[in-house]
């Protein structure tokens, strides 16, 4: 779990976003990151989301929260987060059995 909530924090803007983006795809150990009660620019919140939702699921972030964000999200980002997390978790899950299974007949991981 990362939490930034609750930090001012104000980014807006590509570079961001890529960077944001990129290392949330390629982070396999990272489960929850909480951006809450921030201030960024719902643009920059639709292209995170665009790129955690276009990504495969090689991630390991399950749940994203921006709550209570300023400007707050729009209907449209909350539906995208929830659309994201369902699926997120579900591979999560997949992906536990599967290792479970692999355990079990002595591979290793």
């Amino acid at each position: 779990t990362l939490d930034l909530s609750y930090n001012d924090l104000e980014f807006e803007g590509y570079q961001f976003t890529e960077v944001m983006g990129g290392t949330l795809m390629k982070n396999t150990s990272l489960r929850e990151l909480n951006l809450s009660g921030n201030n960024f620019h719902p643009q920059t919140i639709d292209s995170i989301l665009e790129r955690v939702r276009s990504a495969d699921t090689e991630s390991g972030l399950a749940f994203l929260h921006f709550d209570q964000n300023t400007p707050p999200l729009t209907d449209m980002q909350v539906a995208g987060i929830d659309a994201f997390e369902n699926r997120s978790r579900s591979v999560a899950l997949e992906r536990f059995v599967s290792d479970k299974e692999r355990i079990k007949n002595g591979e290793n991981l």
